[in-house]
């Protein structure tokens, strides 16, 4: 019999062992009474527990309600008075149900209810004897060997069973992770296995580690006694369900689950969130027999972001939860909730579309070099060296790419590798009430693919008029040829091979044959009587479709739909082609250019340094235009491209290897067309001031005209023009696959159907370019790319950089960077993003409003009509930024605007409250957020 008191003893000594001095007199009580009364029935034991514990239950429950009445209920009652809200009984049930549902995450039994004895029998697999348990008593009382002592001769060795091998990924699945989700410790059921570490079972069953507690879990729960603690080894949460599967036929673990409170319960979820459910944990430790080995390792499921874009985030700052102190562990923490709708989408999408990743380093960095290096390179640089001051231009242009053009472009490229998405989401994420950065550069992109493709169907045109044996540029013998047309072949065949023309003043050879067909052949506009001009229409009369360029365009839509329609796995191969082609063009050309007479005279035009251009500020303001220009931030492209890289890809490198090669290619371009304008100055007997022209007619005039004069004309024009295209493709390629991205992330109805979208896109493009294929269609091109892009870009650059500098705050940067790469940028860093990009940009911005002029294309004046149209286009795109910030100010939950606005700057300046809300540290620390007259504000 009184083998049967201990037996009794011993399956209640579960309950005791939190050691409280109350529990552990009230079961020396109940075995008292159960001497006495001889009692042997499980039942009457159980009963006679009952009746000596329910006392203090009943204190416990009481003192429960009477916490949650004074610290969450009535002053939920009073602040929802404060709002001026009615207490409804809706709004009370909603309270209560809220009440109710803390209760249960935060109140948690220390242990939960032990096993019967009947239950342990079935489960062990023992034949059932109601009348004898004695087997399964005396074996639940027996001591557990210590780790790593062999099992004695009588004891049963139980086989690991492999059923966890099809561990099924759902089960860690963010909308499966609730408050009743049960959780037990891997070195638990080690023991229970009889093996001496965590390594070996994490060696058999990788996939069901997928959570490693941080020290901020540790101090929640050691006052639960669920660990002994804080500093100790790695504590690793398994699901029970997995233990079970594990353990296959002992099924006691219950005694050893537990459930996380909320705000554990949240990290949980949100750093499972950031593990791709297709690989496995990529930060878990190595099989090792080192019981060690698991403490050298970081959260297998750190967060690499935010919470998911699309979930409702609430940071609520109430008297409710002002303080948030954790009863049982006294531990201030923050609450966070999501919507249950949200997290089920975010679940969904996780695991049935993970991200698409560049197939080698290689495609992302020729995607990234032949965005940047664009046509911008080859005709915009060097005509800029030429207007101010020649090699001088190099010292101003160095400068701003040292302190403003790198800097936004490696900080670009790490945003978006570091978030892993477009524009519109990682700005979001960064800080919500920013979230209009995201649309303003989609938006610049968006008006930049207007007129960008154009440019390449006029290369492409004059790419299938090169195969024949009379260029058409090269004689004046066509229809649309004035009288006051030469054809400049004729100068450079009466020239010698090292003499040049002497200088001529003829005033009936004032236009030349290239630039007739350019404005006439190619445009359609017509001679106006003078000479040196030609007729533009107004915008408000467009003329004739010049069908050439129309189906030019179409073939260039065709390109760029198969190039993009199927992802990057795509583009990144045609971008082998696109970004390398260049660079052997440019390299033929370079070596021809130098050899022809006269090269050498426009080379020293291009670097003959004139000191005084350096006091002019227009000198400044054109090179930081080229910088930005060329080096694309702003654009949302950067971001796109490296979005698909993975985590710990060196982007530093990456940033300076592409921007490097974009300057270096630039310069370069310089020799190229210098060393040809050389040629035809010296061919022609003009000065290279009168040879060389700025924009389009340089690349598309002067040098065909060159090409014309020389040996095989028409190879030349077939390489040069094949050049052009290239290097505007996969520049087109980049914009598109900017705002692809950014809208595929943030609506997943785009990414569903990303075939569809993209063809309705470039189908609107063809709408557009219809009218820019017109006779007028040069005015409506001038006009988007003076008023389209520059306003717009600048003042978009200027918020990134001081968003990410000042709200997000560079010190949280640079904490990302390290994260993410394993090193901390330098100081030089931190002053260009903080001190010297956003003062250089803000001076730009007002240089470029001071400055501003009425539009006026050769001898057009723009109507005023026309450019206040374009002020208002301008900044439609800049208009994002605070539309999109008055907008989560109207529809944050809690206070109504005209309250909300009143703290307009608190909600600015508390750059905290911001970043826990947008961004989980990954050393997270616990905060508690104070507020005299608690108010609430909900960011997407």
């Amino acid at each position: 019999m009184n083998l049967r008191l201990n037996n009794f003893e011993g399956l209640l000594c579960v309950i005791a062992g939190d050691g409280t001095t109350a529990k552990a007199n009230c079961l020396r009580q109940v075995i008292s009474r159960n001497k006495t009364d001889m009692a042997t029935d499980a039942s009457r034991s159980l009963d006679l527990m009952r009746q000596v514990f329910q006392p203090q239950i009943n204190e416990e429950i009481r003192q429960i309600i009477d916490r949650h009445l004074r610290t969450t209920f009535q002053p939920a009652i009073e602040n929802l008075k404060r709002n001026g809200h009615g207490v409804a009984e809706e709004d009370l049930n909603e309270l209560a149900r809220g009440m109710l549902d803390g209760a249960k995450s935060i109140f948690v039994p220390v242990h939960p209810q032990p096993v019967l004895a009947q239950e342990v029998y079935k489960i062990r697999g023992y034949e059932s004897d109601d009348s004898d348990i004695s087997a399964i008593s005396q074996r639940s009382t027996d001591r557990k060997p210590k780790r790593g002592r062999p099992r004695k001769d009588d004891e049963a060795v139980i086989p690991m069973h492999c059923k966890i091998d099809t561990y099924d990924l759902e089960k860690w699945a963010i909308g499966r992770l609730t408050h009743k989700t049960s959780f037990i410790f891997a070195s638990k059921l080690a023991e229970n296995l009889g093996l001496p570490n965590t390594s070996k079972l994490f060696a058999k069953y990788p996939k069901a580690f997928r959570y490693i507690c941080s020290e901020e879990d540790k101090k929640i729960l050691v006052p639960q006694r669920l660990l002994s603690s804080v500093h100790g080894g790695r504590a690793i949460l398994m699901q029970l369900e997995d233990g079970i599967e594990i353990q296959g036929s002992i099924g006691d673990l219950p005694q050893y689950s537990f459930t996380c409170p909320e705000a554990m319960l949240d990290r949980v979820r949100m750093k499972t969130f950031s593990v791709d459910p297709t690989d496995p944990p990529h930060d878990m430790p190595r099989h090792d027999t080192s019981s060690s080995n698991l403490s050298s390792h970081q959260n297998v499921a750190e967060l690499k972001g935010l919470v998911a874009d699309g979930e409702e985030c609430e940071m609520r700052v109430t008297g409710c939860v002002r303080n948030g102190n954790h009863p049982a562990s006294g531990v201030t923490m923050t609450t966070f909730s999501s919507s249950s709708a949200a997290t089920d989408e975010r679940t969904r999408l996780v695991k049935s579309e993970p991200r698409e990743q560049w197939t080698s380093k290689i495609d992302f960095l020729m995607s990234v070099v032949g965005f940047a290096v664009d046509l911008g390179n080859i005709w915009r640089f060097p005509y800029l060296c030429f207007k101010n001051g020649g090699g001088v231009f190099l010292i101003p242009y160095t400068i701003i790419v040292l302190v403003t053009g790198v800097p936004l472009f490696y900080m670009e490229l790490a945003l978006g590798q570091y978030y892993r998405k477009g524009a519109i989401t990682t700005w979001g994420r960064i800080c919500p009430l920013f979230k209009g950065i995201g649309y303003c550069v989609i938006m610049i992109a968006f008006y930049t693919d207007f007129f960008y493709n154009v440019v390449i169907a006029w290369g492409l045109h004059f790419l299938y008029t090169s195969f024949q044996t009379n260029l058409p540029w090269a004689s004046c013998n066509n229809t649309y040829n004035s009288k006051a047309c030469y054809e400049p072949i004729y100068g450079a065949l009466h020239s010698s091979s090292s003499k040049c023309a002497p200088r001529i003043n003829n005033s009936q050879a004032k236009i030349s044959a290239a630039e007739e067909y350019f404005y006439k052949g190619l445009l359609g506009l017509h001679e106006s009587g003078a000479p040196n001009s030609h007729v533009i229409r107004s915008m408000s009369d467009f003329g004739d479709l010049n069908w050439h360029i129309f189906v030019s365009l179409f073939v260039v839509y065709i390109i760029c739909y198969f190039s993009l329609w199927k992802g990057i796995g795509m583009s990144g191969k045609v971008v082998w082609f696109t970004a390398l082609f260049p660079y052997v063009v440019l390299g033929v050309l370079f070596v021809r250019g130098i050899t022809l007479p006269g090269a050498e005279m426009g080379i020293e035009f291009y670097l003959k340094p004139n000191i005084g251009k350096l006091k002019d500020p227009g000198v400044w303001q054109d090179a930081a235009t080229q910088v930005f220009f060329s080096l694309g931030p702003g654009f949302g492209v950067l971001m796109a491209y490296s979005s698909y890289n993975k985590f710990n890809n060196n982007v530093y490198f990456d940033a300076l290897v592409t921007s490097s090669i974009n300057c270096l290619t630039s310069f370069l371009s310089g020799f190229v067309i210098f060393s040809v304008l050389g040629y035809m100055s010296c061919a022609s007997g003009k000065p290279i001031e009168e040879v060389a022209l700025e924009g389009p007619g340089l690349v598309f005039v002067v040098y065909p005209e060159a090409l014309a004069t020389m040996p095989w004309a028409p190879g030349w024009s077939v390489l040069f023009f094949l050049m052009l295209i290239t290097l505007g493709l996969d520049s087109s390629f980049g914009g598109t696959e900017a705002i692809i991205t950014a809208l595929s992330d943030e609506f997943l109805w785009i990414k569903k159907h990303r075939e569809i979208f993209i063809g309705l896109l470039f189908g609107f493009y063809m709408l557009i370019g219809y009218f820019i294929c017109t006779q007028g269609g040069i005015l409506i091109m001038e006009w988007l790319i003076v008023y389209g892009t520059t306003w717009g870009l600048l003042i978009a650059v200027f918020c990134e950089v001081v968003v990410v500098s000042y709200f997000y705050g560079c010190r949280q940067f640079v904490l990302d960077l390290k994260e993410m790469l394993g090193f901390s940028p330098g100081m030089y860093w931190k002053l260009c993003w903080v001190i010297g990009a956003p003062l250089f940009l803000l001076l730009m911005i007002l240089s470029s409003f001071i400055n501003y002029g009425p539009l006026v294309y050769q001898d057009y004046q723009f109507s005023d009509t026309a450019n206040l149209a374009g002020i208002f286009f301008a900044l439609s795109a800049a208009a994002a930024i605070p539309t999109v910030g008055i907008f989560k100010l109207c529809t944050s939950k809690g206070r109504t605007f005209s309250e909300a606005s009143r703290k307009f700057w608190e909600l600015i300046f508390f750059r905290n409250l911001l970043i826990r809300c947008a961004h989980i540290e990954k050393d997270r620390r616990s905060m508690s957020i104070h507020q005299s007259d608690g108010w609430r504000v909900t960011m997407m």
